[in-house]
């Protein structure tokens, strides 16, 4: 975890991506990789492959994080804000969040936000509205949500695992050292990366605690639909590890600095969002002039 310290969406069923001459469509299984720096969002194919997808935040990404009809938006805790990133990378300011870190949504399209200097949890509703839902933790960081829609909270200062009701009622679901991500599997195993212990901890429903997989460093997590683990690595062989049921490791991808947190595209199918049509268009005349030169050649 890159932790607070002063130094230095797609709403698309398939967006198509020009980076120079190579074109990219985004799938389900696409992720999304914030960057403490260089103030970016990286696209992390399903071949391991990467870009930056949206450049020039205004300060180092933490949490980059779908809603239901497939927006992305990313916490950015110097700033003190949470943006909303379009189809086309560019982004805008959604609300003003004081130290933000972790993003989880609500099934009801709620964006909980931590307070990481404050100790809060705010909800805040599409329109921007932001309320205190949570308050008297130390240093929340991580963000998740279970099927029946309680929260769960990595408070990193306080090395326990929060779960929060739907009325705010604060309880300790588990303890665990400094950590900073979760994401449930499918089975509903809470998965917890330590910065604390450099340790990955899977946690049952039954709040059984034991180590899944060792990583240096690890921030964010995320599943994708097959059922793989994915970590990011902040030390070590710094990049993105993929895990698999059994806790076996492959580094999946390299070239992102200081990768933080994870988030995999929903598989949504809904209206286009301004200037995702022009990127597909652009794309296409892309592979035409591509294949028009390769035969030439």
């Amino acid at each position: 975890m890159r932790k607070p310290q002063y130094h230095c969406m797609l709403a698309v069923t398939a967006v198509a991506l020009a980076l120079g001459s190579t074109c990219v469509v985004a799938t389900a299984d696409t992720l999304y990789v914030s960057s403490f720096f260089p103030h970016s969002i990286f696209q992390v194919n399903p071949d391991g492959s990467n870009f930056v997808y949206a450049p020039g935040l205004a300060t180092s990404s933490y949490t980059p994080v779908f809603n239901a009809s497939g927006a992305l938006f990313e916490s950015e805790y110097f700033a003190g804000q949470i943006d909303r990133i379009a189809a086309d990378g560019s982004h805008s300011l959604f609300v003003n969040s004081a130290s933000a870190t972790g993003l989880a949504f609500a099934g009801n399209g709620d964006l909980y936000a931590a307070d990481y200097d404050h100790g809060n949890i705010y909800k805040i509703t599409p329109g921007g509205v932001s309320t205190t839902f949570a308050s008297g933790l130390v240093n929340p960081f991580g963000l998740t949500f279970d099927t029946q829609g309680n929260l769960f909270v990595a408070d990193n200062g306080a090395n326990v695992i929060d779960k929060i009701d739907k009325y705010g009622n604060i309880s300790v679901f588990a303890s665990v050292a400094r950590p900073t991500y979760m994401a449930f599997d499918v089975k509903k195993n809470l998965f917890v990366s330590s910065y604390g212990d450099y340790e990955i901890y899977k946690i049952t429903p039954a709040q059984v605690k034991t180590a899944f997989a060792p990583v240096a460093s690890p921030d964010g997590l995320a599943f994708d639909s097959a059922g793989y683990l994915y970590a990011a690595q902040e030390g070590g062989s710094i990049g993105i590890v993929k895990i698999a049921t059994t806790g076996t490791e492959t580094l999946f991808s390299t070239g992102i600095p200081e990768p933080i947190g994870l988030a995999f595209r929903p598989n949504v199918t809904t209206t286009p969002e301004p200037g995702a049509i022009g990127l597909i268009a652009a794309c296409g005349l892309t592979s035409a002039l591509a294949v028009r030169r390769k035969q030439k050649a």
